[in-house]
């Protein structure tokens, strides 16, 4: 069955009174997505949306000790019908929808489920939603506080699912130059590839191998379970890899290049060259490297291709590291799995979240060597721009000052010298599931040629 794309639901509330109602304002199929087949003409799909409020009580009732209060609301949406076997997507929106309304009493309630149901049937107008079959479930959990949080809109990001914990935390990061201060959301794993837990010293390139390919094959970010079994999975795919005497002999360091990786088909994973990125940070400061294309110059190619509905995820390699970059319409996504790549003593992986709420700061006199304070800061950038300014003023700043410093005392460095590539080089990898990318070029194969049967 066609997984379920994407979901997005709002918080309305009352005037005056402490009462709020979870509305679900639309939901997409997206069809024949990784090779699944398309439903005939005339076939059915529905949805059947149950939500459950549970408030803990603060105190049992009598003899029902630890009883838990539930507010539960059921709505099955009206079918829609494939035209043809080549639609490409079914939507709800808000008027299909509005028919489900889980209320929320008051600020105490403290989760709320909803459930997905999808009905699948065939042909036939006149059969009923009741002889619809149940063909695929989705479920999810949202703590209410989050809910009350955000009155407007819940993004998907923001779903919890059942059974896992996820925390994404509002905070402040310093640069290791203390030039500038970040405000953002991120949310950590509750370890690193440097743990005893995980033992992936070098391990980064076969991790961000297995984190893109989750991202390709799952909507969203991933819990802290999800996270911490990437980081401990990498890890074991990464010492597996390093007990080969082949690879072994090619990488004694036991650092693998991206290729290797690739070739490696730990995951099914493709690299696309033709939508990949190599440039350099600030070449115009080195004689060597002017002409090169710039990191200013790649990042403005990549936020030309950000569309409204696809994400794009790239691998990023700089400074023999690699991290995850996840481009998305709304938001922008730093995935890492080394800690000490955030700040200085930082033990756990991160993921780091740049939207509409970042913001980030600069000291407005930037030869006094004092910490960033209210009073001596001025605002950078908002938004998804402070992912960029992320990479060139936490990763990058200090490096490239010590190598203008090194050109202001006339070294010379040659563009053949592996210094200065490895602290200026960076490089975006373009990443997509192997098995999508086929999927997809052979039904668009079978679009333009008109052959594709119902």
């Amino acid at each position: 069955m066609p997984p379920m794309k994407c979901w997005v639901t709002r918080l309305s509330g009352k005037p005056n009174k402490q009462q709020h109602a979870v509305k679900l304002t639309q939901l997409k199929l997206e069809l024949g997505l990784f090779g699944a087949r398309l439903g005939a003409a005339n076939d059915r799909i529905a949805f059947e949306i149950t939500g459950i409020a549970t408030k803990k009580e603060t105190t049992p009732l009598p003899l029902v000790p630890f009883s838990k209060r539930r507010y539960t609301h059921s709505h099955t949406t009206c079918s829609r019908r494939f035209l043809s076997s080549k639609s490409p997507s079914l939507a709800w929106e808000a008027r299909d929808l509005c028919g489900f309304h889980l209320l929320l009493k008051d600020h105490s309630l403290d989760v709320c489920d909803i459930a997905f149901h999808v009905l699948y049937g065939e042909g036939n107008a006149g059969e009923s939603k009741a002889k619809m079959t149940a063909v695929g479930k989705v479920e999810m959990s949202v703590a209410v506080a989050e809910l009350l949080q955000k009155s407007d809109k819940l993004s998907p990001q923001l779903l919890y699912q059942k059974g896992n914990s996820r925390s994404w935390e509002y905070k402040d990061f310093s640069s290791r130059d203390g030039q500038t201060k970040l405000k953002t959301n991120v949310f950590f794993a509750s370890f690193d590839q440097m743990s005893e837990r995980a033992s992936g010293e070098s391990a980064c390139t076969v991790l961000v191998a297995l984190i893109a390919h989750w991202l390709h094959t799952n909507h969203g970010m991933p819990t802290r379970a999800q996270f911490e079994r990437l980081i401990t999975q990498g890890s074991s795919e990464w010492r597996r890899l390093c007990n080969s005497d082949d690879y072994s002999k090619l990488f004694p360091d036991k650092h693998f290049d991206l290729e290797t990786v690739i070739e490696a088909n730990l995951r099914p994973l493709v690299v696309l060259p033709q939508k990949s990125y190599t440039g350099f940070f600030s070449p115009e400061k080195f004689q060597c490297l002017k002409g090169a294309m710039s990191f200013d110059e790649i990042w403005n190619e990549i936020k030309s291709k950000v569309g409204d509905k696809e994400s794009r995820v790239y691998i990023v390699s700089w400074n023999d590291h690699f991290f995850v970059l996840k481009v998305e319409a709304d938001a922008y996504y730093i995935i890492d799995s080394l800690g000490e790549r955030l700040y200085e003593g930082c033990q756990q992986a991160f993921i780091l979240k740049f939207d509409d709420s970042s913001v980030m700061y600069g000291k407005i006199d930037k030869a006094k060597e004092v910490p960033i304070s209210g009073a001596s800061r001025e605002k950078i950038c908002r938004g998804k721009e402070c992912c960029k300014e992320f990479i060139k003023r936490f990763l990058a700043a200090i490096p490239l000052w010590q190598l203008e410093k090194e050109e202001k005392e006339e070294k010379k460095w040659s563009v053949s010298s592996p210094y200065l590539h490895r602290q200026l080089q960076i490089d975006f990898h373009y990443s997509s599931s192997s098995s999508s990318s086929a999927s997809a070029d052979s039904l668009w194969s079978l679009l333009e040629s008109g052959s594709l049967e119902a």
